[in-house]
């Protein structure tokens, strides 16, 4: 046993010494061959080192209190490849441990101890990220910044962003980005305006311009590209996202910067793949240029980026591209992967948007969301970031429809926002404008399903006033939807011409988002239009777009889009005085909502339209007999 620990402690110091050489490397952050690094032996000589502690060091080794510190670097990037992510935190701690045997690791060291302390820190500062320890990781981050020069610190700037994304502090993640690139003489204007957005804008288009977008995957394949560059466009990617957050003009700044700095310097690569979904999005809002976003959307698909630019591209580009429930898989993935590697907001916010684009798309009995919702809750409370704040302002809007009172709020123990209320006064504080059109745009859709449109219009404008308010999420396509319909359904109730002219505005705007992804648009733009149709007093027209919306909404699997539209079907009927044939596609819609779970939903229109459960369970069985005689959708012919 002793032969073969020594002969395992003669193998860590050949790693040892190749470690040395590696950290005096550019980024200090690659890493040699899968065959050069020791196995799980290594763990267990490491192991016992450490159990000694720092008395075993000293008697083995007084000239050189490093070495079990390097043996401890060795073993934290085996467990890092291993996704034990607590173990390497802990082997980095004891690492810094035995560094600081001979002094202070910082100033009473050589270089190669403080290139060796850096290691250390970084390994602790990205193992804690992942174990969602963000206070803990931005400490050891922030320690290599004030101990070591700025070029030596650029992998240390990127842990540090990354962890304050987390914690939400998105104004010092911004300020901490420009700093970094006005250091290394990139022109970062102080205040943006439009006219400096149009000129990055422009000559990001043109340069894209002269290449298709296999060409730009191309570059990728051939460049060689090092730690240092990579670290830098991550950064890049993290000031991105915050200024998303904050709908700060910085958001398309940093993305063609990024991309400009790519291609110009022929650096496109997995991590560059964040700044396309930027720059892509920002084309939507500002142009609604498809074609230039698809191009975007191609490129950042094949570059393959990590856990949090799959969700980027997922969540906030493709939604204009890919169906809903292909979305909803995709998003279920990433959080494996994500989770796995130890990226962990990436994971995080993949799973909250595979439970949004679930709700989105119907795929989910909403009892098994609010089930599924409420664990992840428990999940997320460990990490106090905002994902617990987003899920309990979507459970709100499930509880509206299924009549549970799952009371999400007070699920926050210890948190400082009893209530809705509460949580948008800090939202409103602290600027925050993203996560305030989420909750203005929640409210509105609850007002929009209980049927009080009025109420519902004062919620949709307070998010409209908002500068984020366009910016694409999944919450905006399905709002814009419901928006048109309110307007349209309000004008008919006599409150003015007004009223209609914005809904015929939304229905061109959806109408040219149709084309684009008519699984998920086309039964919306057909809906929208039955309601312009029926504003307009075209009856016939009207009657045959409400019964086309709902066959494509059912052939797409769009089953609460169906029920919608038989309900507003059967509104436009009874205003037409046709009694029956409107009793009757309410009960159809009543059929499609309890089937999604939207029971509270049922109650109240059984009620609005005095219709009784029996009057329910009748059409539940006329529906059944007319699908065994062939018929589909229920009363669709």
């Amino acid at each position: 046993e002793g032969a073969a620990l020594e002969g395992i402690m003669a193998d860590l110091d050949i790693e040892s010494d190749l470690l040395s050489d590696l950290t005096g490397q550019d980024g200090g952050g690659d890493r040699p061959a899968e065959g050069r690094w020791p196995g799980s032996a290594v763990l267990v000589a490491v192991d016992q080192v450490n159990l000694a502690g720092p008395e075993f060091a000293i008697a083995r080794d007084p000239s050189d209190p490093s070495r079990f510190a390097r043996w401890n670097m060795i073993a934290a990037d085996e467990t890092t490849r291993q996704s034990s992510f607590q173990m390497s935190a802990n082997l980095c701690k004891r690492g810094i441990d035995f560094l600081s045997l001979g002094g202070d690791p910082w100033k009473d060291a050589t270089d190669e101890q403080r290139r060796l302390s850096r290691r250390l820190h970084e390994g602790a500062a990205g193992s804690l990220f992942a174990l969602g320890q963000l206070d803990r990781s931005v400490g050891y981050a922030r320690a290599v910044i004030k101990n070591m020069s700025f070029d030596d610190s650029i992998r240390a700037y990127f842990l540090l962003v990354r962890s304050l994304i987390g914690l939400s502090m998105f104004s010092e993640v911004i300020a901490t980005g420009v700093a970094v690139f006005r250091t290394m003489g990139i022109d970062i204007p102080d205040k943006p305006t439009p006219e400096t957005l149009y000129r990055k804008m422009k000559r990001t288009s043109e340069l894209l311009g002269r290449y298709e977008a296999g060409e730009i995957v191309e570059m990728a394949k051939t460049a060689t590209i090092s730690s240092r560059t990579r670290d830098l466009l991550m950064i890049q990617d993290a000031v991105g996202l915050a200024s998303y957050r904050q709908a700060s003009p910085y958001l398309p700044i940093f993305g063609c910067i990024s991309i400009q700095y790519a291609i110009e310097n022929r650096a496109v690569c997995a991590e560059s793949a964040v700044a396309f979904v930027y720059y892509g999005s920002f084309l939507l809002v500002i142009s609604e240029d498809f074609a230039g976003a698809r191009k975007a959307a191609e490129i950042a698909r094949e570059l393959d980026g990590d856990s949090f630019a799959q969700m980027a591209l997922t969540g906030f580009l493709n939604l204009w591209f890919v169906p809903h429930v292909e979305l909803c898989r995709i998003l279920r993935d990433i959080y494996e992967h994500g989770k796995k590697v130890g990226d962990i907001y990436g994971a995080r916010f993949s799973l909250l948007l595979h439970y949004r684009f679930a709700f989105y798309s119907g795929s989910e009995k909403l009892s098994i969301l609010t089930k599924t919702y409420q664990m992840t809750m428990e999940k997320f409370l460990k990490y106090k970031t905002e994902g617990q704040y987003f899920i309990a302002i979507d459970i709100s809007l499930v509880d509206s429809l299924t009549g549970c009172e799952s009371e999400p709020y007070a699920a926050l123990q210890g948190s400082e926002f009893p209530s809705e209320e509460s949580l948008l006064s800090y939202l409103k504080s602290r600027k925050l404008q993203q996560s305030l059109v989420l909750l203005y745009l929640s409210r509105f859709m609850r007002s929009f399903w209980a049927g009080d449109y009025v109420e519902g219009h004062k919620h949709f404008e307070l998010a409209e006033e908002l500068p984020s308010f366009k910016l694409p999420t999944v919450q905006y396509l399905h709002a814009m939807f419901y928006r048109g319909l309110a307007l349209f359904q309000t004008y008919r109730e006599g409150n003015g011409e007004d009223y209609f002219e914005k809904g015929k505005s939304i229905l061109e705007t959806v109408r040219r988002w149709e084309p684009n992804c008519k699984r998920t648009f086309q039964n919306k733009f057909i809906l929208l239009e039955a309601e312009y149709f029926a504003s307009s007093c075209n009856i016939v027209a009207s009657k045959e777009s409400y019964v086309l919306s709902a066959k494509i909404a059912h052939d797409n699997g769009l089953l609460h889009e169906q029920g919608l539209a038989y309900e507003l079907y059967g509104k436009f009927l009874k205003s037409i005085v046709e009694i029956d044939d409107a009793r009757r596609y309410f009960l159809m819609a009543c059929n499609c909502y309890s089937t999604w779970g939207a029971h509270a939903k049922v109650s109240a229109l059984l009620v609005e339209q005095e219709l009784t459960m029996a009057d329910q369970i009748e059409e539940v069985i006329d529906s059944v007999v007319g699908d065994k005689h062939g018929r589909s959708g229920g009363a669709l012919v």
